[in-house]
């Protein structure tokens, strides 16, 4: 005897019909509706939640006003202050630690902000030199200096900014002004 055989569903995955009989499919826009409700019950959910941080943590009535110093719980009137500080409160904990910058690869810790001090003489040179002065006035020199310094790998925003001859034109007027020469 063989086994009896089960219906097959139409199409290589079974077809439209479920095994409890209906379509699987959904009506068209099913997904969009679902997507706008879900967002719309959570702005709601989000809209509670700012009222209730807005409500004091004594009474749960009225709109908080004030904050306990130690442990920064808002309360809304002196009687709640005082009945919050029948309870021992603890300050909230500190911030993260600041993780320490990233090691280079030989193991040694990056010298990012290897910061370069002018004399006054070299800043005198500076605030003398017309062509600086003249090429500072540029928008286009001072948005690629802005990109520079706000890059996150300012070295390589510096190598791609070198490749343009108005900034280094620049560069050697700087040189120029503070009188900084390179032996090579």
């Amino acid at each position: 005897m063989s086994a009896p055989e089960t219906p097959r569903r139409n199409g290589p995955r079974g077809g439209g019909v479920s095994k409890h009989g209906g379509n699987r499919r959904f009506k068209k826009g099913h997904w969009r509706r679902v997507k706008r409700e879900r967002q719309a019950e959570n702005r709601r959910k989000a809209a509670v939640a700012r009222e209730e941080e807005k409500k004091c943590r004594v009474c749960r009535e009225a709109e908080a006003k004030y904050k306990c110093p130690t442990c920064r719980i808002p309360f809304c009137s002196v009687a709640c202050s005082k009945v919050h500080k029948q309870t021992p409160c603890t300050p909230p904990p500190p911030p993260e630690p600041v993780a320490p910058p990233p090691l280079a690869k030989n193991g040694k810790q990056k010298e990012e902000d290897e910061k370069v001090t002018l004399t006054d003489e070299q800043r005198r040179g500076l605030d003398n030199s017309e062509k600086v002065q003249s090429k500072m006035k540029s928008a286009r020199l001072r948005r690629d200096l802005a990109a520079i310094l706000g890059a996150a790998d300012p070295g390589a925003a510096l190598s791609a900014a070198m490749q343009d001859e108005d900034f280094v034109s620049f560069c050697d007027d700087i040189l120029e002004a503070t009188a900084v020469r390179f032996i090579g």
